[in-house]
């Protein structure tokens, strides 16, 4: 869609609509965020460490309707 041929109306709102999925983005990031760092208070990964399992994958994950958010701090 080309920005020249919308009014200043319809700009202002595709401009709302932009802001709002960008709000909607960051508050997914937050949720995966949070567990993640529910699964490191907790210890979840702790049993595997005791099994000499050295590498464990652990992933936060937001879910927002039909949306998710994946949150690692594996590089």
């Amino acid at each position: 869609m080309k920005s020249d041929l919308l009014d200043e109306n319809e700009k202002e709102y595709y401009k709302r609509i932009y802001a709002r999925d960008i709000a909607l983005q960051e508050q997914d990031l937050a949720k995966a965020m949070e567990a993640f760092k529910q699964i490191e208070e907790l210890a979840y990964s702790s049993e595997f460490e005791q099994r000499q399992i050295n590498k464990v994958w652990k992933y936060g994950i937001g879910f927002c309707g039909k949306k998710i958010c994946l949150y690692t701090d594996e590089a």
